[in-house]
């Protein structure tokens, strides 16, 4: 789930949202982080994305997620730094299986 907001309320209602928030909604474990690093030995690593994560997410999640991040690249970096090279994983199954199709299109 992405942009997660959670409205509390007031009196009774309020209270009751927060309870339902705490039984039913699950806290996030894990930290996500998107940086780019920049192929010039004089530029820092660049911090995109930071978000918490409860480690249940898919193949297409991620997709979604480089997706968004590809289009606002372009918008937004491409011109002043360059074009993306590709994405690359820290290990995990489903960016491992996307790095990989990415690289072989």
């Amino acid at each position: 789930m992405t942009n997660f907001n959670l409205v509390i309320g007031i009196g009774e209602d309020g209270y009751n949202n927060v309870l339902e928030a705490f039984t039913n909604k699950k806290i996030a474990s894990f930290a996500r982080i998107m940086i780019v690093n920049l192929l010039h030995e004089k530029l820092p690593r660049l911090v995109l994305v930071v978000c918490c994560i409860c480690h249940y997410f898919n193949v297409n999640w991620v997709q979604q997620q480089w997706n968004v991040i590809d289009v606002l690249w372009k918008l937004e970096c491409q011109a002043i730094v360059g074009p993306i090279v590709g994405h690359v994983s820290d290990g995990d199954s489903y960016r491992c299986q996307l790095m990989l199709a990415n690289c072989t299109i």
